[in-house]
Parts: C-alpha cells; sequence; structure tokens
C-alpha cells in the first residue's frame, strides 16, 4: 500500500480519457489559432490551415471563419477556402450550383454563424454566376434571418448587372418577399400582370408585415372586398371599412371584420344596450360579461347593478363587478359586504385586488411589503401609495450592484469531465471553457433549451421558416422532434451558465434578487428614449419572460413581443431601412425597438405610463376608446375598468414589476396622475 501512494506521487495518477476529451482538444485548437491572429502572427497561423481540415465541426468552421478575418488577398482567401473546403471550387468558378451548398449550411445549428460569413466571403471571391448562386442559396437556406431581404436582392443585383438567366425567378421573389426594394414603376408592371384573382396571396403577407403603403398598389381596381376593409380597419378607417361590407354576404371573417370596426364607431351606450336585449333572448356567460364591460365603458353604473341582481351567475370577476357597481353608485356597506364574502373564496391576484379596495372604502392602508414573486401585490401596494398620497418614493430605491455569477473554469472542466451532457452542451461547454462565450453561445443555448422541459423555440428553426419572412411566425415549425435530453448537469451550474448568458428562463434558479440580463444594452436604449430601464425590465419579463426567441399566436416576436406590423412601424421612425421581420428575434434590436414603441406611446398619451403600458398590449387605438369619457376617472377606477382582462392583468404585472425593479436598480418609484382625463376621439 506505501509503494502505492509512493507512486502516485511520484508519477501521478494516470490521465483517462472522457467522453469530451476530442472536444475540448479542438476547442483548444480553435483558441490557439485566435491566440495567434490576435497577436498579428498571420503566418502561423496560416501555417495551421491543414491542421483544421481534421477538426470536427462547428470548430473547423469556426477556426476558417477567424483565419478569414485576416488582411490577406483574394487569392490567398480563396486558397485557404479550397483547402479546408474543397466543394467551393467549382461553385467559385461559376461552372456547377451544388445542392450540398444549402445541406452544407444547414447540417449544423452550432456553426450556422462562422459558415454565412464563410459563405459570404465566398461570394464575394466568386465569379458573377457563383456569388449569384451563393446568395440565392443564403436566401433559400434562412429566409427568416434578418439579411435574408440583403441575400436577396444581392443575388437580384448580379443577376441584373450581368444578365444572368434568372432575373425573372428573382424578380417575382422580390415582388413577394421585398416589394419595397421594387422602384414603383418596376412593381407597378409586375403588378399589371397578375390577375385580380390571385392577388390574394401578395396581399396578406403586405398586411402581416404591416407594409399598408403598397397595398392600394397591389389592390388596384380589384374589387377584393375583405381585403380592402381591413386595409381601412388597419389604417384606422372604421367608417369607410363599414361602408365596404355593409352589402357583403354573411360569413364568419365578414362578421369577424363589421364587430372589429363597429365598436369604434357606435357609442358603447348604445353597443350595451343591443347586447342586453341579444342576451336576454340567449343568454350566456359570455355575452353576460361582454355587456357588463360595455356598460362600463358607457360608465352606466345602475345598469350593471341591475342586469347584475336579476341574475344568480357568479365568479371571481363578476362578483368583484357587483361590489364595484355598488361602490360607483354610493351603496359602500353593500360593495364591503360583497367583497368581503367573495374574498372568502379567492386567491392569488384576485385576493389582491379585493384586499385593496375593501382597505380603500375603509380607509385603511395598504401594507408596504417588497415580494418579487408577487408583482400585483406590488402593483397594488405602489398604487395606494400615490391614490393617498403618501410616500411619493416607496418602495425606497436599494440600489444593488449585483455582477453576473458567471461559472468558473474547473466547473465547466469537471462538467466536461464527469457530466452526463448531451452533444450540443458538450461543444459549447468546452468552447467556453476556453474563454469563447460568443462561439459557444449557439450550441449552449440549444443544449440547455434540450435539458429544459418545455419544448422552445430556436433561432436557427425560425431563421429557416419561410413563414417568417411573409409575416407569419406562428407557422413556423421546429425541425425534427423533440426530445427532453436528461442531464446531470447541477442545478446551480446550469443557473451561473443561463444568467451570465442573459437566459434566465433556461436558469433553474434566479437567486434573492430579479434577474438583469442585457443591462448595457438596457439601460442606452433607455436612456436614448427617454424610458425607465427598471419599466423595460418589468416590460420584457411580463411579455417574453426573457425568451429571445418565443413567437406568440398573435405573430408577436422575442423579448419584447412586437408584431411584425409595429415593428415596421417602428423601422419607419428609427429610420430603419428595409425591416426584416427576422430582426425581432436580435436580442439588441428587440430592445430598442421596445423602448422606441413604448417611448412613442408614452408620448401620445401625455407622459402617462399606465395608460402607454395598456397601449403596448392592447393597442392605442383601444385605449383611446377607453378614454371617450364625459369626464376624469380615477387611475385605479380605470384599470380596473379595463374591459380585456388579459389588459387589465398586464398593466398591473409590468407596473408591480416596474416597482420592484426600480426599487433594485436604484430608481425612482413608478408615479403617474391620480386621475386619466378624457380624449374627444
Amino acid at each position: 500500500m506505501t509503494y502505492f501512494f509512493v507512486f502516485l506521487l511520484l508519477f501521478g495518477e494516470p490521465v483517462k480519457e472522457t467522453p469530451n476529451s476530442d472536444l475540448r482538444k479542438s476547442a483548444r485548437e480553435v483558441n490557439s489559432l485566435l491566440s495567434l491572429i490576435q497577436r498579428g502572427k498571420s503566418t502561423a497561423a496560416l501555417s495551421r490551415v491543414e491542421k483544421l481540415k481534421a477538426l470536427p465541426a462547428p470548430y473547423r468552421s469556426f477556426a476558417l471563419a477567424s483565419l478569414l478575418s485576416l488582411p490577406l488577398q483574394k487569392n490567398k482567401q480563396t486558397e485557404v477556402i479550397l483547402q479546408v473546403y474543397p466543394f467551393f471550387k467549382e461553385i467559385l468558378a461559376g461552372r456547377a450550383f451544388l445542392p450540398g451548398l444549402g445541406k452544407w449550411l444547414t447540417s449544423d445549428p452550432c456553426a450556422v454563424s462562422p459558415r454565412l460569413r464563410i459563405a459570404r466571403i465566398a461570394a464575394e471571391l466568386a465569379r458573377p454566376a457563383g456569388k449569384a448562386f451563393i446568395f440565392m442559396t443564403l436566401w433559400k437556406s434562412f429566409p427568416g434571418h434578418p439579411k435574408g431581404t440583403e441575400y436577396l436582392l444581392e443575388a437580384l443585383a448580379t443577376a441584373k448587372t450581368h444578365e444572368l438567366k434568372n432575373q425573372k425567378e428573382l424578380l417575382r421573389f422580390v415582388l413577394f418577399y421585398a416589394p419595397a426594394a421594387l422602384n414603383a414603376n418596376t412593381r407597378l408592371e409586375l403588378i399589371k400582370t397578375i390577375p385580380c384573382t390571385q392577388r390574394k396571396p401578395l396581399l396578406d403577407p403586405l398586411f402581416r408585415r404591416g407594409q399598408l403603403d403598397l397595398v392600394p398598389q397591389f389592390m388596384g381596381a380589384c374589387e377584393l372586398p375583405l381585403r380592402r376593409a381591413r386595409y381601412h380597419i388597419m389604417k384606422g378607417e372604421y367608417g369607410k371599412a363599414l361602408e365596404v361590407l355593409k352589402n357583403q354576404k354573411k360569413t364568419p371573417e365578414i362578421e369577424k371584420l363589421t364587430t372589429r370596426a363597429r365598436i369604434h364607431v357606435v357609442p358603447p351606450a348604445r353597443e350595451a344596450k343591443s347586447l342586453l336585449a341579444l342576451w336576454r333572448t340567449s343568454p350566456s356567460m359570455k355575452l353576460l360579461r361582454s355587456t357588463v364591460k360595455t356598460f362600463l365603458l358607457a360608465g352606466d353604473y345602475r345598469a350593471i347593478r341591475t342586469l347584475l341582481a336579476s341574475t344568480k351567475t357568479t365568479g371571481a370577476y363578476l362578483d368583484f363587478v357587483r361590489g364595484y357597481s355598488a361602490y360607483k353608485t354610493g351603496r359602500l356597506k353593500d360593495a364591503l359586504k360583497i367583497w368581503r364574502r367573495s374574498q372568502e373564496s379567492v386567491w392569488g391576484r384576485d385576493r389582491e385586488k379585493l384586499d385593496y379596495w375593501i382597505r380603500k372604502i375603509s380607509e385603511d392602508l395598504y401594507p408596504h411589503t417588497i415580494a418579487i414573486r408577487k408583482p400585483v401585490r406590488s402593483f397594488y401596494m405602489r398604487l395606494s401609495s400615490l391614490m393617498n398620497a403618501r410616500s411619493s418614493n416607496h418602495p425606497r430605491p436599494l440600489p444593488l450592484f449585483i455582477s453576473a455569477a458567471t461559472p468558473r473554469g474547473w466547473e465547466l472542466s469537471r462538467a466536461l469531465a464527469t457530466a452526463s451532457l448531451n452533444r450540443q452542451l458538450s461543444v459549447g461547454l468546452s468552447l467556453l471553457e476556453q474563454g469563447l462565450p460568443k462561439m459557444a453561445s449557439e450550441c449552449l443555448y440549444r443544449g440547455l433549451s434540450a435539458t429544459s422541459k418545455k419544448r422552445r423555440k430556436q433561432k436557427f428553426d425560425l431563421w429557416r421558416c419561410w413563414d417568417l419572412a411573409e409575416g407569419n411566425p406562428p407557422k413556423c415549425k421546429e425541425t425534427g422532434d423533440w426530445i427532453q435530453k436528461k442531464s446531470t448537469l447541477s442545478p446551480q451550474l446550469k443557473s451561473k451558465l443561463a444568467l451570465s448568458q442573459s437566459w434566465p428562463h433556461l436558469a433553474p434558479r434566479w437567486g434573492t434578487y430579479l434577474p438583469r440580463p442585457y443591462l448595457s444594452q438596457v439601460r442606452e436604449s433607455a436612456a436614448r428614449h427617454g424610458v425607465p430601464a427598471a419599466l423595460l425590465y418589468g416590460l420584457m419579463l411580463s411579455e417574453s419572460h426573457f425568451e429571445p426567441f418565443i413567437v406568440s399566436h398573435a405573430s408577436a416576436l422575442g423579448l419584447f413581443q412586437v408584431i411584425p406590423p409595429t415593428g415596421n412601424e417602428i423601422a419607419t421612425d428609427l429610420g430603419h431601412t428595409q425591416f426584416h421581420v427576422g430582426e425581432l428575434l436580435e436580442p439588441g434590436i428587440a430592445i430598442e425597438f421596445g423602448a422606441a414603441y413604448l417611448a412613442k406611446l408614452a408620448k401620445m398619451f401625455g407622459g402617462n405610463w399606465p395608460l402607454a403600458i395598456a397601449a403596448y398590449n392592447a393597442g392605442p387605438h383601444q385605449v383611446r376608446r377607453w378614454l371617450r369619457r364625459k369626464k376624469p376617472i380615477a387611475a385605479d377606477e380605470f384599470i380596473e375598468e379595463i374591459p380585456f382582462g388579459e389588459t387589465r392583468t398586464y398593466v398591473k404585472l409590468v407596473v408591480g414589476r416596474w416597482t420592484l425593479y426600480a426599487r433594485e436598480l436604484g430608481e425612482t418609484a413608478p408615479s403617474w396622475p391620480t386621475h386619466f382625463n378624457p380624449v374627444s376621439n
């Protein structure tokens, strides 16, 4: 036994090959190459080209993309590319258009970014036919990529300059996917060749992407009543929409559009009476709630009391409105009695709401308690402070300078050596171990997502989606079957990895305080547009839970859940030409667009943040409709009277989280007027 310990002391334990030894070795090779490039040793870096050929994907692609960043002559760039990827030879010469290029671009999700860079450099080195082919392949492989339109236009420009045969095909693609890029005369000539019966597929993407300025040109003199009505509704011309629809045959789609336009034209009092008559002939819970909400907009609280007294239908919302209608008609004791009885059977957010209103009538102050998991409570706490003219800055700022929890090198090494990991997670960790976070990002995200219980959208799948380019992201499907891959990665390390990469939605634990992903970008955009950084965080958390590639059923994308038409509107305001829907998936652009749009809404509503937040969720046209009243309304009453349940809860969540983030970031607590003024239109 003694000799064994002496042997270990002198020679150490024999090195064991671990399952990830080859990956770690490849990552070290890439890091070594980058070190040479950064130190300006170009010759030494180029001498390693032969070694690159032996590296597995995606390391080979990362290494080649790094080499091509050197200031090389064109012939040397060509030589390096062909040494590593010989199949480019015929493509660069413009003699062969291999389908294998698209397969190479899409075969490894972890290597997409470096391969796109390599392909773009290769395109500039190729003959005209080869250049057009490479850009066409880039576009067909990734139509949802933020630069997808740029790839298509590059292919068209090359084809036009060198009079290639595929010009007409490319023009048709541009007309469908990027019509704004064509000059008006060319666009009009192409449209004239398309019969009216075949223009619907061209018009629908324009609506989805919000390119309304092009719609009249595409419709021309064609009838198309549904599309014409939809155009007027999106432009806010509700009377014109009703004129188009009034003589149309009744169909579900016609009725839906008519209802959308009608609510903005018919006064709430008249609409409420129509709904009441309909409910009396065919009563239903849905119709009853709609009638009650419309009477609230009309401010007819006596009618609500009478209506709810005539039915035994109950529910958290209807029970609250019973008490609320009593409160608004001066029957405070009745309101207290109703709400206290309801308080016994509700929990969570409904309980917080009743607690606030009972305390308001009883003139009892709402308690000041901080709970990061209960934003609605924080909302009512702040609301109570403002409505009762208490401390103007409560809760008090608590500036916390929290450094991101970054995994240490030994933690990564141990995980790679001992943990059971999927390949993508292994590749990501091996690159991260070498201090290459940007290269590791794509693989790391996919690897961590694969260990999640929830199936999550991936940037790679969305980039490949044609529906995204058309402005219809909910139709995008994930490639391949999703299988939850178990991992022995510890929750602590998983949380550190996720939080350090600004992915709190993938972290099993957040810790004591709220996460602060993309902190520098949030602060820069907030300062640029005059929006509180804490409010941006509250909005981002409520919209996407910090998930950058999330897509909603309503076509909203990214961190701030911006729909394509709104994205197009913001891009125009910011002077951003050639907007592509895929840009909303980029965190930096999503944060900038979210801040710019929120600032625009705040200006629209005179700096009233709760109204701006409600407009962010429901649309400014809806908020203006809710404010068409005869006299000002108290802030707490307006929020409870919002007809859309989703928007009502949304305002409370965002303001509550804004309050919590303001405390942690050391900002002034949220404030807004205690009464909201009516608008005339």
